[in-house]
């Protein structure tokens, strides 16, 4: 059975903004990996060489469960940047499908403004998302996703008191009052 392949460029990586500690990651797994078996890419002459900046990922059942599980910040990210392939419905008939509770990435979208948007802000200068979620909030900064109280700890961890850290915190009081304003009483009752 064949299964979807992702390639990935170190210099895709670069150009979509990626954060040192992942490209530090992208380099350790190629050179783990070593260069005779680095993917093979065709030139428009037809002949071949090895590209050891390229990471080949066959999308086997079991590669996606674990980046379900363990990679879920990475994932978003590289499909936020559209550099990780996502289904594609286009032309699908889903006529008497019935996707009611649908859950097609982890977590639903709750109330009437579940997404907020603020920036450029931090070290970076770049935009930070809050998910307004039945699961509570979820973050993506830079290379960072995951819950409201994961990116706080993270905040504290690599900013401190730092001006960045002190945007941060600003940016988190935010967030959470955007909560309190906009939480569903269904959703609110169901968290408590």
């Amino acid at each position: 059975m064949r299964y979807p392949v992702l390639v990935l460029r170190r210099s895709d990586l670069v150009a979509a903004g990626a954060c040192q500690q992942w490209l530090e990651q992208f380099d350790a797994i190629c050179a783990a990996r070593g260069d005779a078996t680095a993917p093979s890419v065709r030139r428009k002459d037809g002949t071949s060489f090895r590209d050891p900046s390229r990471l080949r990922i066959e999308l086997t059942p079991l590669a996606q469960v674990w980046a379900a599980r363990d990679a879920r910040g990475a994932v978003e990210w590289l499909r936020m940047k559209g550099l990780w392939p996502s289904a594609n419905l286009r032309g699908a008939n889903l006529y008497g499908a019935d996707l009611r509770g649908a859950d097609l990435r982890g977590s639903k979208l709750v109330g009437e403004r579940p997404i907020l948007q603020i920036g450029p802000l931090g070290s970076r200068s770049d935009y930070l998302v809050a998910y307004l979620t039945d699961a509570g909030m979820m973050i993506s900064a830079g290379c960072f996703f995951g819950t409201l109280d994961e990116f706080r700890a993270a905040c504290d961890k690599t900013h401190g008191d730092s001006i960045h850290g002190r945007e941060y915190a600003a940016a988190i009081q935010m967030i959470e009052a955007h909560a309190l304003l906009w939480t569903p009483a269904e959703e609110a009752k169901e968290a408590a």
